[in-house]
């Protein structure tokens, strides 16, 4: 009785002296880890997506998350869903109420992919394309994949699926301003001064919006004016 008269009296001098705190949860929990499904994604504004924690153990009763995004302004969250609102990149970040656990993901946000629509492009090349992306079936539907050229970052033509003959591929058109001869010269007007113009150079890109990602094709083109590809023979494009 006596022994346990001391070492309650002890306890109670630790205590005074904030040496033992009976405040703290000292539960024991198990390791675990937490990584989200994506940790690069690409979207255009406008787009919806979604970002999802796996957690290791898959048995951790509390789950819960809560999300930021540095810099803000990019995204909008509602219902387990996040919207793209402005262009730009930012990171998201989820970290886990529970163990503290935390995870990002780079997210690019693209504007819309579109030819304006204000210029008249008085030059233009073709291109009939069988597309093989990554290996499997093209699934070519707007909501889907989108295939663009590209000058400078400028959208220049946006393709479009047809059929003939049985036969299904993409018709790409590709508008130019200043048409395609190196060192093409003309004359101002105003001043009589030479004006040389140079070959424009194309890019063609394909998104996936299902995978969230833009594969560049490894050919770049000189604007031509020319048409690459027939249905007999198609330029073979494969991402």
């Amino acid at each position: 009785m006596r022994n346990l008269f001391i070492i309650i009296t002890a306890l109670i001098a630790l205590t005074s002296c904030d040496l033992v705190d009976f405040d703290v949860d000292y539960g024991v929990f198990p390791e675990c880890e937490m990584e989200l499904d994506k940790h690069e994604v690409c979207v255009m504004v406008g787009d919806t997506f979604s970002i999802y924690p796996i957690f290791t153990p898959d048995t951790l009763p509390n789950r819960e998350v809560f999300y930021y995004s540095e810099p803000e302004g990019l995204l909008s969250f509602d219902s387990e869903l996040f919207t793209a609102i402005n262009e730009g990149n930012t990171w998201l970040s989820e970290i886990s109420v529970k163990q503290r656990l935390q995870d990002s993901c780079r997210v690019s946000v693209m504007k819309p992919w579109a030819v304006d629509a204000d210029k008249d492009y008085p030059y233009d090349m073709v291109f009939y394309a069988d597309v093989d992306f990554v290996g499997e079936d093209f699934d070519f539907e707007p909501e889907n994949m989108i295939v663009g050229a590209f000058v400078d970052g400028e959208c220049r033509g946006l393709g479009v699926m047809r059929n003939a003959h049985g036969i299904d591929y993409i018709e790409l058109r590709v508008g130019s301003e200043v048409g395609y001869v190196v060192g093409d010269v003309e004359y101002d007007d105003e001043d009589d001064e030479p004006v040389e113009y140079m070959q424009e150079r194309v890019t063609l890109k394909v998104f996936d919006r299902k995978r969230h990602k833009v594969y560049t094709y490894k050919k770049v083109f000189d604007f031509d004016g020319e048409t690459h590809g027939t249905l007999s023979n198609l330029l073979v494009m494969r991402f």
